[in-house]
């Protein structure tokens, strides 16, 4: 196989990073890598936004009397 399929098959997903570091130069590789890396960090950006907004809209557990309990 050569190199520039080797390349297409990395940069697809099709075949890992620990597949082609002994054939493709370790530039290429991180340069494959970064836009999946910066995926990343930007899905655990939002995961960490998501899970702060949570806490803060979570009411306290006590203290709190649900609408219905406060009908006549």
């Amino acid at each position: 196989m050569s190199d520039e399929q080797l390349l297409r098959l990395f940069q697809t997903g099709d075949i890992r990073p620990e597949a082609v570091r002994d054939r493709l130069p370790d530039a290429l590789v991180r340069e494959v890598l970064a836009p999946m890396r910066q995926q990343d960090a930007a899905i655990q950006q939002v995961v960490r936004e998501s899970a702060a907004a949570r806490s803060r809209l979570s009411p306290p557990a006590s203290g709190i009397v649900p609408d219905e309990a406060q009908r006549p």
